[in-house]
């Protein structure tokens, strides 16, 4: 039998981090932007000032532009607000470095924690960014500014929701893993 390779956790780290510092630069310079993105950046124009798009279907007097969540509507006011609204692309820009590294992270730990072997874990976890289109029109992974959605906040969750699950299957804590499934609900509810 084989002996377990040593694990190497810092250097895997030293590789997300380049990875994510890499996206991050690709975001900056990218001028892609999805419908996703134009639709809550209206939704967060309109929610502060209230006289736009007046005569429009959707950001009018309809409120539909109101499905998106508070929550997401906040953590874009946090960048929004001191810009004084000037580019409202600019969150997703920032978001997109610390999402591909919490889901670099995450997929790591579970693989690690299937495989024992940190070299196989990182390759697959880089891997597992490639953004594919799958069934339905959605598309799975990360790393660009046009994967920069709500859906992708809680893609970045889900390798530790499943390593949480595999941790506490058969534990009272399992409760707070699905509690905290609902809890993201509020960036995305779909």
């Amino acid at each position: 039998m084989r002996p377990i390779p040593p694990s190497r956790h810092l250097l895997a780290a030293s590789i997300f981090i380049a990875v994510s510092a890499l996206a991050a630069y690709g975001a900056f310079h990218d001028h892609k932007i999805s419908s996703v993105h134009v639709n809550i950046a209206c939704a967060a124009l309109k929610d502060h000032q209230q006289d736009l798009f007046t005569g429009d279907l959707v950001f009018g007097k309809s409120g539909l532009w109101l499905f998106h969540t508070p929550v997401l509507l906040g953590v874009l006011k946090l960048v929004l607000v001191p810009m004084n609204y000037s580019d409202v692309i600019l969150p997703f820009r920032l978001l997109v470095g610390p999402v591909t590294l919490l889901f670099l992270g995450g997929m790591y730990a579970l693989l690690y924690r299937q495989t024992r072997s940190w070299s196989v874990s990182v390759f697959v976890a880089v891997l597992s960014m490639t953004v594919v289109n799958v069934l339905g029109g959605s598309s799975f992974g990360l790393g660009t500014l046009a994967s920069m959605t709500p859906q992708t906040i809680f893609l970045a969750m889900m390798p530790l929701i499943v390593l949480a699950y595999l941790n506490y299957e058969e534990h009272w804590r399992l409760v707070l893993v699905f509690t905290f499934i609902g809890a993201m609900g509020n960036i995305h509810l779909v």
